[in-house]
């Protein structure tokens, strides 16, 4: 079994929430929330830690067993239905954040470089990426996430000259109904950190790593949408595709270090890239379970390029993958809360009759 330490376990939770959901979400989330964006990121964060729990005392249950073989070895028919309803999901969120990266490089950085050639570049990495196992994802969150917590970090610092504190007014006149709407648009993505008890036992993983992982990338992710509340605006956010590359592109040092944008988002893909390969390493490493006679290693191609295939079929573009957000969420809380609530009230060890 490969091990990480509670340390990565963090970084990968740091990963999860953050890598996709600070490029794509805050424009949807604004647009309900407003300047209140900041209590649906928060609600966000507490039920997908409600759920993180749920997972790991299940996990507390069987702690020789990651969740797939929990759930394979108590009910096998059942649970292999479950696990392959969770490797579909995930297959779904590989999908959507392809289309997502490989759009948002060809708008802002290789206009000229057609889509394609970008998707593959993509798939072929976090194929290579997956196949090293989690010991290498591990190793690379360990390298290149603290990274992006020290651009997230420095945002406010760089920012500070644009700062506009009336876009908090008003501040007390919170609409409840669009700080929901807000939350039921962030749920899914931050909610895709339930991800961990199922690819680490109980001795690898435990919920403090988890939660510590998830309330530490959901403060870089309030970090990133009070800047652009308080740089961008209410009124400028909920229309751009890609808000947080806008705020960056407001970062000035000198006449001669006017694009900082470009550096900064070079050294914030390769985070993305990971959360791809994580994606990736999930599905294969499901299958396995599900199918002992599968090898991981070799399942991870040809499921990467069919992810790739399928993220062009089913998305136009990256307007797609926001006009299908609303109905999406729905879809995600029967994974990400539903499901989870019932595993923990029905799944539990044999007794000593039953064995």
């Amino acid at each position: 079994m490969e091990r990480i330490s509670a340390y990565q376990a963090g970084l990968i939770g740091v990963v999860c929430v953050v890598a996709i959901t600070a490029i794509h979400v805050p424009a949807q989330m604004m647009a309900f929330a407003k300047q209140h964006i900041y209590l649906s990121c928060l609600a966000g964060a507490l039920v997908s830690a409600f759920s993180l729990w749920l997972l790991s005392r299940i996990s507390f249950r069987f702690p020789q067993h990651d969740l797939f073989e929990a759930l394979i070895t108590r009910f096998s028919a059942f649970g292999r239905i479950i696990s392959f309803s969770y490797l579909l999901f995930f297959f779904f969120v590989l999908v959507r954040d392809i289309r997502v990266v490989t759009d948002f490089t060809n708008l802002f950085m290789l206009q000229r470089t057609p889509v394609i050639v970008l998707a593959l570049l993509y798939v072929i990495s976090a194929v290579l990426i997956a196949r090293g196992g989690i010991e290498i994802l591990a190793r690379m969150t360990e390298l290149f996430v603290p990274i992006m917590i020290i651009l997230a970090l420095f945002f406010p610092l760089l920012l500070a000259k644009f700062v506009n504190f009336a876009a908090f007014q008003p501040l007390l006149d919170v609409d409840w109904t669009g700080v929901g709407l807000g939350t039921w648009y962030v749920i899914p993505y931050i909610g895709e950190i339930i991800l961990l008890p199922f690819l680490f036992v109980k001795q690898t993983f435990r919920a403090r790593h988890g939660l510590s992982g998830l309330f530490l990338g959901t403060f870089l992710l309030l970090i990133v949408l009070v800047m652009e509340l308080l740089v961008l605006g209410v009124e400028i956010t909920p229309r751009m595709l890609f808000p947080t590359y806008a705020l960056a592109r407001q970062i000035e040092i000198t006449d001669f270090l006017d694009r900082l944008d470009l550096f900064m988002f070079s050294l914030y893909l390769p985070t993305v890239m990971i959360k791809i390969s994580y994606s990736l390493y999930f599905i294969c490493h499901g299958l396995r379970r599900v199918v002992p006679r599968i090898d991981a290693k070799v399942v991870a191609a040809p499921v990467g390029l069919l992810a790739m295939s399928c993220s062009f079929w089913f998305f136009r573009s990256i307007v797609g993958v926001i006009n299908l957000q609303h109905l999406w969420t729905g879809v995600a809380l029967i994974f990400i809360l539903v499901i989870p609530l019932l595993l923990f009230l029905i799944l539990r060890p044999k007794s000593a009759e039953e064995a």
